[in-house]
């Protein structure tokens, strides 16, 4: 009887701290994600007229991957940020070399606002050249969203493109291109303003308090720990009685 209460036990004690490890694995609702992905944009330049010299073939194309990352919520009085990447896939006909660029990501709310921040680079980039990963930090405010405490919007994320590139002779003149696609909307974005509630017992929000269910994996471990102790010592201290 004294073994098989035993067994019981520990059962018990093995299947509490099993809880206890999933619990504490598994993210707390409504945290922040990395939304990621990549897209192409292409130019085809095809001016009739350039400087003295009218042309009437096609002076080449272009072929970028665009690379990003970006969190899936942003708080106001934080700032969100955006990582992007450029490869020159190819260049082809008098294209030289990518001359000037930048990529612009652009956060635009449902309700009418939007914040828009950019980077940009100069150094020489030819076919098969990776520039970045690159930070776009935009600061997050009341200002440029629109929200007051306690309010919520949705928002996508747009990302642009901008190239100019360097034709070889007999031009030898940088080009301003034109994008396919002038901008991609690449996903969307939770932009946040709100006072940290925690929920109490009649089922209101109080702004300020203890949240117990952080702590519900220690309280587990805890009772596992005591269970296990009473088990082992509990018979040690009060034998069981022989019956005669």
């Amino acid at each position: 009887m004294k073994n098989r209460s035993r067994v019981i036990l520990l059962t018990v004690v093995c299947l509490m701290l099993g809880f206890s490890n999933c619990y504490a694995a598994s993210p707390p609702e409504g945290q922040t994600s990395t939304l990621s992905g990549s897209f192409q944009s292409v130019f085809v330049d095809s001016a009739d007229f350039i400087g003295p010299v009218a042309v009437s073939n096609k002076l080449g194309n272009g072929t970028y991957t665009i690379s990003y990352d970006y969190p899936s919520t942003a708080d106001v009085g934080s700032n969100f940020t955006a990582h992007v990447s450029l490869v020159v896939n190819d260049l082809t006909g008098l294209q030289m070399l990518t001359y000037q660029y930048e990529i612009t990501v652009q956060v635009g709310l449902s309700n009418g606002n939007g914040m828009l921040q950019l980077v940009s680079g100069t150094a020489p980039l030819y076919p098969g050249a990776v520039w970045g990963p690159k930070n776009v930090t935009i600061p997050v405010t009341e200002a440029n969203t629109g929200l007051s405490k306690g309010q919520q919007e949705n928002a996508t994320v747009t990302i642009r493109l901008g190239i100019t590139t360097y034709i070889g002779y007999p031009f030898n003149q940088p080009r301003i291109q034109t994008m396919i696609p002038t901008a991609k909307l690449v996903g969307n974005l939770t932009v946040n303003d709100q006072v940290v509630t925690s929920q109490t017992s009649n089922g209101g929000n109080s702004g300020s308090g203890v949240n117990l269910a952080a702590f519900l994996p220690y309280l587990t471990l805890g009772a596992g720990a005591f269970l296990v102790c009473l088990g082992v010592f509990f018979p040690r201290i009060f034998p069981e009685r022989q019956r005669p």
